[in-house]
């Protein structure tokens, strides 16, 4: 008797971690989905951070072509102005290109 009762014990026991089991099994399986389902968003994420910067390196492109062909063209861009109303925040820019264009005009005129 005793080692029947010693059976059903362990039995018990045994019943017992095969529910703990399967809670357990249920609980990663639910993880593992949300896991997956951040993994979609971080790389929904990164997709847009990566297109931003793409964006962005156009954009810079694209201005650094705007000033090279009004340098070419002698276009004199307004320069912003900072807060104490001295010179542009192209840091005197304009008097550079001003003296560029004139070096430009003196060699026409002497070529």
């Amino acid at each position: 008797q005793k080692h029947e009762a010693e059976q059903n014990e362990l039995s018990e026991k045994l019943l017992a971690l095969g529910k703990e089991t399967a809670a357990l099994d249920a609980e990663i399986a639910e993880t593992k989905k949300q896991l997956a389902a951040e993994q979609a968003k971080l790389a929904g994420i990164n997709r847009s951070i990566t297109n931003m910067q793409t964006r962005g390196e156009e954009i810079a492109m694209k201005v650094r072509d705007v000033l090279e062909n009004c340098e070419m063209e002698s276009v004199e861009l307004p320069a912003a102005e900072s807060e104490g109303g001295g010179a542009g925040a192209s840091g005197g820019a304009g008097t550079k290109r001003a003296a560029k264009r004139a070096r430009r005009g003196a060699a026409a005129a002497a070529g």
